[in-house]
């Protein structure tokens, strides 16, 4: 049977191993890369393992990209070339660690909701109830918008210039319109198709709907019950058409959220 020198064995099952793959797995990769395709028996006697871990370490490197099977039986077990083997590995590395940073930062933002008032309390003494949250970029105001919409009892109040977030908030406006809660939504632009289309389609499932033009208002967000806030500002560079847009808020003071509602009813009323 060809060889593979003690070092080049040994460097690769400690690459393997740093790599996450299990110890079987790396017997199996070099005898593989030793002997060529092979069956999982003779994967066994050449590798000196149980042949129940062949099956098992044969499965893993499959998934992971470095191994293939092919189709006839018994099953012949051959090694992908490794390059190719290490992208697709590089590859479904990201896609894992991707997922996983994403629900890190899902735990990690529940972390700071749940403990943020007993912090600000405590060390600060400022009760949270006083304060405006800044939330960290638009999705998450999006994500805690829709958070608010879901949980109205009486009305949602929108106010925004172009509505172009309006498919991602829609389902949960016309579930709690279902309920019987009431909806105004305030546009602050011309009409085009597209908000024409909006309009729409917010008045044929019984939502209210005006235009107020009025380019001095740099601000888009939700009104929940007269109590919950979320809102955007930005300016527009004098000259440009680029926007700066600051941090999203949220806030359940009560003054704050009246100076909102009050400026929104002022509007409603004196808008066609």
């Amino acid at each position: 049977m060809p060889t593979i020198s003690k070092k080049i064995e040994a460097d690769l099952t400690q690459c393997m191993l740093s790599m996450g793959f299990t110890n079987y797995e790396a017997k199996i990769m070099h005898t593989l890369y030793q002997i060529g395709s092979l069956k999982a028996d003779q994967i066994a006697e050449y590798a000196s393992i149980p042949l129940s871990r062949v099956y098992d370490g044969v499965e893993g490197l499959i998934r992971k990209g470095f191994v293939a099977v092919s189709n006839s039986r018994p099953r012949v077990y051959s090694a992908v070339p490794p390059s190719e083997a290490s992208n697709a590995f590089v590859e479904k590395t990201k896609e894992k660690f991707a997922i996983e940073l994403k629900n890190i930062k899902t735990l990690t933002r529940q972390f700071v909701e749940i403990v943020q008032p007993l912090f600000l309390k405590n060390y600060t003494q400022i009760e949270p109830e006083n304060l405006i949250t800044q939330l960290n970029s638009l999705e998450d105001a999006e994500r805690r918008t829709i958070e608010i919409i879901e949980k109205a009892k009486k009305e949602v109040c929108i106010f925004t210039h172009i509505f172009n977030w309006y498919e991602k908030v829609k389902d949960s406006l016309f579930k709690v319109q279902d309920r019987g809660v009431r909806i105004r939504i305030l546009l602050q632009s011309e009409e085009d198709e597209h908000t024409t289309t909006i309009r729409k389609e917010l008045e044929e499932r019984g939502a209210a709907c005006k235009i107020h033009l009025d380019d001095s208002i740099k601000t888009r967000g939700t009104i929940v019950d007269g109590k919950i806030l979320v809102f955007v500002m930005w300016v527009t560079q004098e000259g440009t058409l680029q926007r700066k847009i600051f941090k999203p808020q949220f806030s359940i003071n009560p003054g704050i959220v009246r100076v909102f509602q009050n400026n929104f009813d002022y509007l409603w009323e004196n808008t066609r």
